[in-house]
């Protein structure tokens, strides 16, 4: 029985969800991984995996494409996590064990991972990429690391596709104002960082380009 939905876009990262997801085959009776491919046209290679069921949303944005795997998912629990995330065994049990539970919406640290000479760019992701603790003083959470019961998608509807960067934190806060997140030290995901100044200008120009158009929509 599939009690679980992992919902993970990308655009043109294979290499890494081969990487990084291959590995869960053990669990496939109970959980399902959808990718959802966010290139124009889509261009599958063959090294996926036959058990992961890939889906093409075209529409540019990760909200599109994770919107696009919420309305294909067959379970009543969807986890969002990204492509270059990295989940340890211990995090798919705990997901598991969560998805037969309450109806709740669950959220935890996403780490940053180092395994390389640290510079001033990852020293900076380290300290700010993923502010857990601020996000839990704010009642919201981020895609890298969340689990949704289907249900609440039905009622609060799905992240804002309308935003390249914040529906994530968009859709948690406005779940917040009549629900709480609950917070998981122990569900942690992994995420490589950033490590040139291009990356965290590309990251920059995301973020801040996602908020003023959030602030505009709700203008």
């Amino acid at each position: 029985m599939i009690n679980l939905s992992i919902v993970i876009p990308t655009y043109k990262n294979w290499h890494e969800i081969c990487s990084n997801f291959s590995h869960y085959s053990v669990f496939r009776n109970r959980l399902e991984i959808l990718v959802v491919d966010n290139n124009e046209i889509s261009a599958v290679p063959d090294v996926i995996p036959d058990w992961f069921k890939v889906i093409h949303e075209p529409r540019p944005g990760s909200y599109s494409a994770r919107n696009t795997g919420i309305k294909n998912s067959s379970s009543n629990f969807i986890y969002f996590t990204d492509s270059d995330c990295f989940l340890p065994r211990s995090t798919i049990e705990l997901l598991l064990k969560l998805s037969e539970g309450p109806c709740d919406v669950y959220t935890g640290p996403t780490v940053i991972k180092c395994e390389a000479e640290i510079n001033i760019i990852v020293s900076h992701d380290i300290l700010f990429a993923f502010d857990y603790e601020r996000m839990r003083a704010s009642g919201s959470a981020i895609t890298a690391n969340l689990l949704v019961p289907r249900r609440f998608f039905d009622h609060f509807g799905c992240f804002n596709s309308d935003t390249f960067s914040g529906g994530d934190v968009e859709w948690t806060k406005n779940y917040t104002q009549y629900r709480q997140i609950i917070y998981r030290d122990d569900l942690k995901v992994f995420h490589p960082p950033r490590r040139t100044l291009k990356e965290l200008e590309t990251k920059v120009r995301r973020v801040v380009g996602g908020r003023f158009k959030t602030l505009s929509l709700i203008k």
